[in-house]
């Protein structure tokens, strides 16, 4: 069970079940046909982001998920880490990475550690974060985006 408070992060009783699996969207562009993508953002923002505006104008069809209150899970999570390192999924710049102070911390944890303490807090995950069983695109980079969607 993993917890944090007052700066402080707790993870025992390393008790992990099967990963779920990814909830499904249709996607619905010629060379993505058949993919599914979930996508993550932080929805109290004022304008619509240039990611989301991004997958409108393509007619990227996705699931999207508040960030903070529907986080990505460990399990999908896990299936995402096999495309990046797991340190590109953390927020180095979010106010709850430096208030948990995990640049000293991270390097301590294990695998199963950083993932259960990015599915536990969602605004600890970098975003934009697009997902899907072939592709996990972290950050907005259009010239990316194009290359793996389109």
């Amino acid at each position: 069970i993993l917890s944090y408070s007052d700066n402080s992060i707790a993870i025992s009783d390393r008790i992990y079940g099967p990963l779920p699996q990814i909830q499904k969207t249709c996607y619905n562009n010629s060379k993505s046909k058949g993919v599914e993508y979930d996508f993550y953002m932080l929805s109290q923002m004022q304008h619509l982001p240039k990611a989301e505006k991004y997958l409108q104008d393509h007619k990227i069809e996705y699931t999207k998920r508040d960030i903070k209150t529907d986080n990505p899970t460990a399990g999908e999570l896990a299936l995402a880490e096999k495309q990046l390192p797991l340190k590109k999924f953390f927020n180095t710049s979010g106010l709850q990475y430096k208030a948990l102070g995990l640049k000293d911390k991270l390097p301590q944890l294990n695998e199963e550690e950083q993932l259960q303490l990015l599915a536990a807090d969602g605004m600890l995950v970098k975003r934009p974060l697009l997902l899907t069983d072939g592709n996990v695109l972290v950050s907005f980079k259009e010239t990316e985006w194009a290359e793996k969607l389109l």
